[in-house]
């Protein structure tokens, strides 16, 4: 064994090492220049790619989201778990935060309407 490799296998200079041999290596050789091992390259592992919905998966999605309670408990389902794609759930937030505006929207234009209402039928007791 080479006297630079040491029970971490990392070399004291910090340089990558055979893992074969203990030996310094340069990036980007493919064999060891001390034992001729071929020098096993590392990659990241791929990407997977994001699910994508199909429009059919949208309409359907705009579809259940219109079911008052169940369209509710769909939205806060998929908009909060971990167990669904990145698309779902960022199209089940927005239309949450639509379906929340829309709540808030109705309850204001039913107060100024209310006011209006008991205002105009009080005068004429």
């Amino acid at each position: 064994m080479n006297e630079n490799y040491n029970a971490q296998n990392i070399p004291p200079q910090g340089n990558p090492i055979c893992p074969h041999c203990g030996a310094p290596v340069r990036g980007g050789e493919t064999f060891c220049g001390s034992c001729g091992g071929a020098l096993r390259m590392t990659y990241a592992p791929a990407r997977q790619p994001a699910d994508t919905m199909t429009v059919f998966d949208y309409i359907l999605s705009m579809f259940l989201y219109s079911i008052p309670v169940v369209g509710l408990i769909l939205m806060l389902y998929w908009g909060f778990s971990s167990t669904v794609g990145i698309n779902r759930k960022n199209f089940a937030r927005a239309y949450l935060v639509l379906y929340v505006i829309q709540v808030i929207a109705v309850v204001l234009i039913a107060f100024f309407f209310g006011t209006i209402i008991t205002s105009v039928f009080g005068t004429f007791r």
